[in-house]
């Protein structure tokens, strides 16, 4: 038997933009602390529909494409409510 763990599945989580930050010219990050009180919700402008990202402030009520890797959540697409 394999003792790698087959990938989790993606999942949608609804959650309140909790930080926006730029670690330098270009790079956006923010996370999204979801409802239903699990692990903050990295994204990354790169990742997500960037177009989106302009819309986003802390405050914002979001849903989010949720990837678990290595115990952390990451969105993988991030839509206003």
């Amino acid at each position: 038997p394999s003792a790698q763990q087959p990938p989790e599945p993606l999942s949608k989580k609804q959650g309140t933009v909790k930080l926006l930050f730029t670690l330098k010219a270009g790079n956006f990050h923010g996370y999204i602390a979801p409802e239903d009180g699990s692990k903050d919700i990295l994204f990354h402008q790169k990742y997500i529909n960037a177009e989106i990202f302009d819309e986003l402030e802390r405050g914002a009520q979001v849903v989010a494409t949720v990837k678990i890797i290595e115990g952390k959540a990451y969105a993988t697409h991030v839509d206003l409510l």
